[in-house]
Order: structure tokens, then C-alpha cells, then sequence
């Protein structure tokens, strides 16, 4: 891949830019470790940069020290939410800053399902990554599969499982199966059933974080990831994973916990058909700028669409970061081609 296929003009802006982090979700501390990279990558190109929480307001230069300065994310999902009501004063407070751009450095809820992205476009502000409705439809795992389903993308079978509906019969997939959120991100809520004895305590701790949550059919075999920037399928990426090992929330924030090779193996034919399947995926949804999309290849070699991210993690062990540095690109150009295409 040729640069000039996934990075922007090279001609310098110095653009006023809201960094928008934090929120309510359970995330919160993924998008802490997103913000921390993303305010030094944006300043490194002379933006003049507000690092703003969605629950709490614009951080002081002191805040940024204490709260960004030393932040890592804790090896588990946090027990409760940050719910100080104050979010929709914050994005009002964004209009009347009048800053250039907004850019979303949020994952999880309310920042990847379209929410915030929803309320900028009713404030008439320029924000980074994809539109509301993208994001709406990839966060819902049940529409993006059916999304993907319906456009001929392999994608594993699945039931959808609404709040109160009996447990199902899934002899139909077959165990072992995967246990998920209907609406989360960053695997929480996740668990692998491996028979019919384990599935109503996975269910009921899907539950605990989404009323209706998928059983999905468990594909074995090596677990893949490409980023797309700009129109491009970036790098392929294998985590290298323990059979029946799922990648769980602590795999992918703590460092050392599993190994994660860019590029990955692959032959060039295989390696075309899975950035074809990411890219198609990507356009199927109607993504904007980036995203990353999640894959299994099963023993036949066949790719299967896990999910897509429309707003992948850009924290130090973030995946997107790592496919875009295969690929010849820096994280600093890599944010500041999100920049310029939210301006587009």
C-alpha cells in the first residue's frame, strides 16, 4: 500500500480540535488510555488541543497530568459507571467553543453507538470517524451480522436472545459457542460455552451489561484483524491465542498477556482475501474514515466476520495502531489523517 493511499495532504494546519474522552461507560478507561496518546499525537502536529471528559468537562493542564499522565487500564471491566449527568451540557459547551473539530476519542456507549455522533450532527459540528447511523448499526452486533449476512459476508451463525426469552436450543450450532452483549465492546460481557451445562451462567453474565445478547457459533482456528484507513485495508494482524482461548477484555489492554504479530503469515492469496473481506465489511456498514475488523480463520482457511469497530481503540496495545504501523504508518500520521478526513 502506497501512502498516498491512505494518508492525507501533507500541507500543515493548526486547527483549534476537542478532544472528546471519558463518559459514562464502562470503557471509560479504554478511552482515558486512547486520549492520553491521541492529545500528544495531535500536538506533535501544533493542533491546539482540549482534552475534554464527556462526564466531567475540559481537563486544566494540571488535570491532564493527573488524570492522563500515568494512565493504564485496569485488568478488569469496571464495576460501575460514571453517570454525572453533565454530558449533555458538555456537547453544548462544545458549540459555543466553536472549535474546528471534534475529535472522538470515546469507545463503548454512548460514544460508539452513535449517540454523541447524533448530537454533533444536531449542533452542526465536524467530528472524526464514522455518522450516527454507522455507528448505531455496527455497534448492535445482532444488525451488523445481519448487515453483513444479507451482503453475502461470512459471518458465524447466530441466535439473538431477547430480555425474558427461554434459554434456546442451539444444537442447530453446535458447542462449543460464544456468549456476548448485544451492545458492548472490548469483548465485556464475553464467555465461551462449551456445553449445554455452562450456557444459562453465560447468559446471565451477558446480561449483566445488555438485555439481549447473541450465541454465536465458536469458530476454531486463527484469530485475525485489519485495520482500515482512508478507503485501505492496512495490515493483517494474528493474535496468537491457546485453542478454546477467547481474547478477552484483560488480553487486549494488558501488556504481555498474549502475542500479537504484524504483520501476520499469510500467502499472498490469503492475505488479498481477508483484506478484501475487512475492506467489503467496512463499506457494507457504510463506515467512514477507519475502523477495524475483527476475523476468524477457520481449518479450511475460510475467514468468518467477527465484528468491526468503528471506533477501534488507539491506546498503546490497541490493534489499530499496530496494523497501521505495519503498514507504514506512524500513529501521529494515522491521527492526523483521522484530523483530515473529519474535515472532510
Amino acid at each position: 500500500m502506497s501512502e498516498g493511499q491512505t494518508l492525507i495532504s501533507d500541507i500543515p494546519l493548526r486547527l483549534r480540535i476537542a478532544l472528546l474522552f471519558g463518559g459514562p461507560g464502562r470503557e471509560r478507561d479504554v478511552s482515558f488510555a486512547s486520549a492520553k496518546r491521541v492529545l500528544a499525537a495531535l500536538r506533535s502536529h501544533a493542533h491546539q488541543v482540549t482534552a475534554i471528559d464527556l462526564s466531567t468537562g475540559p481537563l486544566t493542564p494540571k488535570d491532564e497530568e493527573e488524570t492522563l499522565g500515568g494512565w493504564n487500564v485496569s485488568e478488569r471491566v469496571p464495576d460501575s459507571l460514571v453517570n454525572t449527568g453533565r454530558e449533555v451540557q458538555v456537547i453544548n459547551d462544545l458549540v459555543a467553543a466553536d472549535y474546528d473539530l471534534i475529535f472522538l476519542a470515546l469507545h463503548g456507549s454512548p460514544g460508539e453507538d452513535g449517540t454523541v455522533q447524533a448530537a454533533l450532527d444536531l449542533k452542526g459540528m465536524r467530528y472524526t470517524g464514522s455518522r450516527f447511523a454507522a455507528c448505531a448499526r455496527t455497534f448492535d452486533k445482532h444488525s451488523a451480522k445481519q448487515w453483513l449476512h444479507l451482503a453475502g459476508i461470512d459471518t458465524p451463525q447466530w441466535i439473538l436472545v431477547r430480555r425474558n426469552e427461554p434459554t434456546p436450543n442451539v444444537g442447530h450450532i453446535g458447542f462449543p459457542v460464544v456468549v456476548k452483549p448485544r451492545r458492548e465492546g472490548s469483548t465485556i460481557g464475553i464467555s465461551l460455552v462449551r456445553s449445554a451445562d455452562e450456557l444459562e451462567a453465560a447468559l446471565a453474565n451477558a446480561r449483566d451489561f445488555c438485555d439481549d445478547v447473541l450465541i454465536e457459533r465458536y469458530i476454531a482456528g486463527r484469530e485475525l484483524t485489519v485495520g482500515v484507513l482512508n478507503g485501505s485495508a492496512l495490515a493483517m494482524g494474528e493474535i496468537l491465542l491457546e485453542p478454546l482461548q477467547l481474547f478477552d477484555y484483560a488480553s487486549k489492554y494488558q501488556a504481555g498477556m498474549v502475542r500479537e504479530v504484524f504483520p501476520a503469515q499469510a500467502s499472498p492469496a490469503l492475505l488479498a482475501e481477508v483484506k478484501r473481506l475487512a475492506l467489503a465489511a467496512h463499506q457494507t456498514l457504510e463506515l467512514g474514515s477507519y475502523s477495524r475488523v475483527d476475523i476468524r480463520l477457520d481449518a479450511q482457511s475460510r475467514p468468518w466476520v467477527l465484528e468491526v469497530n468503528s471506533l477501534p481503540g488507539l491506546t498503546q496495545n490497541s490493534l489499530l495502531p499496530q496494523s497501521a504501523l505495519a503498514a507504514g504508518v506512524a500513529f501521529e500520521d494515522l491521527c492526523e489523517t483521522i484530523v483530515r478526513t473529519g474535515l472532510l
